[in-house]
């Protein structure tokens, strides 16, 4: 499964690394850009899960690039999707 390597860990440190610091001349954190930036600037897609495939339970599926797919899920994780 893609994304699977990444730890919580992981994902809170980079959070939290990022979270407090500003984007130069902005108020929006470098954690806020970050995403907007991967979400905004991907091939990759999210979508509602229609049930078509029994063994997949999860309620949102990632689509498209692998690698890209990947990120989603990193912040999926992070945002509690």
């Amino acid at each position: 499964m893609a994304g699977a390597l990444v730890s919580d860990k992981l994902v809170k440190e980079v959070k939290a690394a990022t979270d407090a610091v500003e984007v130069s001349g902005n108020s929006q954190s470098v954690w806020k850009a970050l995403i907007e930036g991967v979400m905004w600037n991907s091939s990759a897609r999210i979508e509602k899960n229609d049930g078509s495939d029994p063994q997949i339970k999860d309620e949102w599926l990632t689509k498209g690039n692998v690698t890209e797919q990947g990120l989603f899920k990193f912040f999926m994780g992070v945002l509690g999707g």
